[in-house]
């Protein structure tokens, strides 16, 4: 048997000859990790890099970062932002940003500070986006023009002023100077009372420098931005729109020999719908972001064409219901300006033509796929309000809050790529984010069922049919749905037997619009004491045009529930819910909410609050509603204090002790004093 040696060292060796084998395995692990994720990343598998970054990042010494570490830490940060993954991208960035000075390039440091304004961008916090660009020491000017353009979006519109006006008067060549220009004509168009007039010195500057800009050589894709953004400009006001045509016409020409396809295409696009409005190219348009998975690029292409002299009424009433269909599950949740007048313009058309040939069904349709888009608007937008209840509640509706904020951000990525005509090269990343967050979210929501079944019910977001509503109200109640077009409205009554329009009396003529009307009521009433003391205006109108249309078709009815996604004070008009009726009246933004409440009329045990909200919040009310069900919601016509509020509250609270009714309680304090509870409406049903 042969003897067998075994050396003894001393401790302190063993120790470090231990330590140093462990350094070098760990970084060697590491090393290949990082290897392995930028292998997945390079494939497209994003979820797989990110593990693989996770598990390499372990452990990793941040007082005394290698370049390795600052590199992983750098690619994952982007990898999260590529994919949507919000809260995790934040979090990474702030890990680099903590580092000890010296550890990051400025180049790095600046590229993490554009990342985060974008994203916090995506996310609709365009006040804190531009605050993270204006902390730079030494911004471009590209940076500048990002910033003040989420200044004005942020509504801090004497920020972005001064930005426009330093790259207008100062900016380092025609390009700039154009740029400058531009964005000094949309700010002045945002104010209250703008011009032809006063935008009329700037729009000469926009045309004068647009020749230069045309002529001058490289740079392709910043001269036909710059094109663009000065034909958008130009087209705000009358006298230029011919000018903004040629504009985007040339930058076309341009973008035929030098841009990329996608930037080419949403310039043809751009420049059809200026002035000449021919079908084929929208209809082209149209299959072209329906190729790309674009629905919303495809609803916008549509609702252009529906403005085409060359469609009949046939063609134009289905591109819009088509659009609508395409944007309801895609739109963003912070849409751009002309974003909005599109699609509100949109309504007014489908709903002319619809009510022109008098199809209820299809005007239900339009109403309901209109008001699903702005309800799936107002749960992302408000996802902070999400409460779960039951087993890891907490836990389980933090998931919920951050994939609905994910989702709107990826759904914001898409349309902002329509915006600016570019970025086309993230989007199918954003499309598998979205599809395996979406599938996240449905199945977290089939958990959801019993423990919060009006909300998971909101966020299915599942279209409802006429019958569905029907089937939801008792024999005394109706749904009041406004109907407008360009020149008419109506009332849509839908009763659990029968469903007519009721047209309204006066047309829209003059200064009296469709888009202008409920901003219009609400400062009317905002101001006045009571609705009795109003005379003349909007109201005057509203009420002789809409009165007695509503009073004849609601008269056998003694509740009822009015529908729409603008919040206009029917519960005033004589024979709708006035005192002397005896009528009971809500609100509501959707006919998806009446269908959801009133089939989860009786909920688990809980304890519930009362809240009130502007009636101008387009999101308050609903995603109140949807989330906290037990809550007692109301919209208030007239600004109230907060200790207006806190008095109203326990009122409203002594009141319901007779009643679990929200309207009920409302209707008795309006008999005792109308001219305050007049301004006081319930949202929700019975």
């Amino acid at each position: 048997m042969g003897i067998r040696f075994r050396a003894l060292l001393p401790l302190p060796i063993v120790f470090i000859l231990a330590s140093c084998g462990s350094g070098d395995l760990d970084a060697g692990r590491s090393a290949e990790l990082y290897r392995q994720a930028h292998e997945h990343s390079r494939k497209g598998e994003y979820r797989q890099a990110l593990e693989a970054y996770s598990r390499g990042l372990e452990g990793a010494d941040l007082s005394a970062p290698t370049p390795g570490v600052v590199g992983a830490l750098d690619e994952k940060r982007r990898l999260e932002g590529l994919v949507g993954s919000y809260a995790d991208a934040f979090a990474t960035a702030d890990r680099l940003l903590a580092l000890p000075e010296g550890s990051l390039e400025d180049s790095l440091r600046t590229g993490i500070v554009l990342d985060r304004s974008r994203w916090l961008g995506e996310l609709g916090r365009f006040d804190e986006a531009a605050e993270e660009l204006g902390a730079l020491a030494d911004p471009s000017s590209g940076m500048l023009l990002l910033e003040a353009s989420l200044a004005l979006r942020a509504g801090l519109d004497d920020r972005a002023e001064s930005i426009y006006r330093e790259l207008a008067e100062r900016g380092s060549d025609a390009l700039m100077q154009m740029r400058g220009w531009s964005g000094l004509m949309q700010c002045r168009a945002s104010r209250p009372g703008a011009t032809d007039e006063a935008l009329e010195p700037m729009a000469r500057r926009v045309v004068a420098l647009s020749g230069r800009v045309m002529s001058m050589k490289g740079r392709p894709v910043e001269r036909l931005q710059a094109l663009r953004h000065g034909a958008a400009a130009l087209q705000l006001t009358l006298k230029h729109r011919r000018d903004a045509s040629f504009l985007l016409f040339r930058a076309l020409s341009i973008a035929n020999g030098e841009g990329g396809p996608f930037l080419r295409e949403v310039l043809r696009l751009e420049s059809n719908a200026a002035i000449v409005r021919k079908v084929d190219p929208f209809r082209e348009s149209a299959s072209y972001f329906e190729m790309k998975n674009m629905p919303y690029g495809r609803a916008m292409a549509l609702f252009m064409l529906s403005q085409s002299d060359g469609a009949d009424a046939a063609e134009r009433t289905h591109a819009l219901e088509d659009g609508f269909a395409a944007a309801r599950d895609a739109a963003p949740p912070w849409p751009r300006r002309w974003m909005r007048e599109l699609e509100a313009g949109s309504l007014l058309r489908l709903n002319g033509l619809l009510l022109e040939q008098s199809r209820i069904f299809e005007l239900f349709d339009a109403l309901q796929q209109s008001s699903m888009l702005n309800l799936s608007r107002s749960l992302i937008r408000r996802a902070d309000r999400f409460r779960a209840e039951g087993a890891s509640a907490d836990t389980v509706a933090a998931t919920v809050r951050s994939l609905l904020q994910d989702m709107g951000g990826l759904r914001q990525r898409k349309a902002e790529m329509l915006a600016e005509a570019s970025g086309e090269e993230r989007r199918r990343a954003a499309d598998r984010s979205l599809n395996m967050k979406h599938g996240q979210l449905l199945e977290l929501l089939s958990g959801l069922r019993t423990s919060c079944p009006v909300a998971s019910e909101a966020l299915s977001l599942n279209p409802v049919t006429l019958r569905t509503v029907q089937h939801a109200l008792r024999d005394d109640e109706a749904v009041l749905a406004p109907v407008f077009s360009d020149s008419a409205a109506a009332l849509l009554v839908i009763g659990r037997r029968s469903v007519q329009v009721a047209r309204a009396r006066e047309p829209f003529v003059g200064r009296h619009s469709a888009a202008s009307l409920p901003s219009r009521l609400h400062r009317e009433l905002a101001s006045a004491v009571s609705a009795d003391e109003m005379h003349g205006g909007e109201w005057e109108w509203f009420v002789s045009s809409m009165g007695r249309p509503a009073a004849e078709a609601l008269k056998s009815y003694r509740q009822v529930i009015i529908v729409s996604d603008m919040m206009l004070p029917l519960h005033l008009v004589k024979g709708v819910g006035d005192p002397s009726s005896e009528r009971r009246v809500s609100y509501l933004h959707s006919f998806r909410e009446l269908v959801i409440l009133r089939s989860n009329s009786v909920l688990p045990p809980g304890s519930s609050e009362i809240s009130f909200y502007d009636a101008p919040d387009p999101d308050g009310p609903a995603a109140h509603k949807m989330f906290s069900p037990r809550d007692r919601v109301f919209i208030t016509w007239k600004p109230f204090s907060e200790e207006d509020l806190e008095g109203m509250k326990r009122e409203i609270g002594e009141a319901m002790q007779e009643t679990v009714s929200g309207s009920v309680a409302l209707q008795a304090l309006r008999r005792s004093d109308p001219g305050k509870w007049s301004a006081v409406s319930a949202y929700g049903v019975q």
